[in-house]
């Protein structure tokens, strides 16, 4: 097999390993996720999963860090020039995300360093976002924390409707996440 060849068939090896990780975190949750299924799954020795990444939190993180970067691409793409409809089809977008695979808060989001930081900087990169959408090019100490607080009631609204299987419908979710907006000076 030439070298071309091997480095193809690992980086397909290695994408099988994640999908399939992606798909066991979100049904089961970090803690109850073994490599070794993750593995079995995947047609590969046990240790594989560590050749390409170095413990089982890493593998993780490389997931959440492809989520995010999936959510991005596609709030990205929401070129919406109305700025309520625009607005509707961002929280639609990360609706979809929470409930398309959710993201297991409870393995660590609040201990893990590395995790925390990825959640913040995708939080930091959601306000910047949305404060230059509303207009605000060069925000205030007050813009910044109002927006950076509209997120994580958005995520805590999302990830507890999610969660709980909430009467509440999608659109009635949406209302007050977008309610909430007014709180964010412009």
């Amino acid at each position: 097999m030439t070298a071309v060849a091997t480095r193809a068939r690992g980086q397909a090896t290695r994408e099988r390993l994640l999908a399939i990780g992606d798909e066991m975190f979100a049904g089961a949750g970090y803690e109850r996720v073994s490599t070794a299924e993750i593995a079995r799954r995947a047609g590969v020795a046990d240790g594989l999963l560590f050749h390409y990444f170095r413990s089982k939190r890493a593998f993780y993180l490389e997931i959440v860090r492809r989520r995010l970067a999936r959510l991005n691409a596609r709030l990205e793409a929401n070129r919406e020039p109305d700025l309520d409809r625009w607005l509707r089809r961002e929280i639609d977008i990360f609706l979809d995300s929470v409930t398309e695979r959710p993201l297991d808060a409870g393995s660590g989001f609040g201990t893990d360093a590395e995790l925390r930081a990825l959640i913040e900087g995708e939080q930091d990169w959601t306000a910047r976002r949305l404060l230059r959408r509303l207009g605000v090019e060069r925000p205030t100490a007050e813009q910044h924390i109002a927006a950076r607080g509209w997120v994580g009631f958005a995520m805590e609204c999302a990830y507890t409707w999610q969660r709980e299987h909430s009467r509440l419908s999608r659109a009635k979710v949406r209302a007050r996440i977008a309610a909430a907006l007014a709180a964010v000076p412009r």
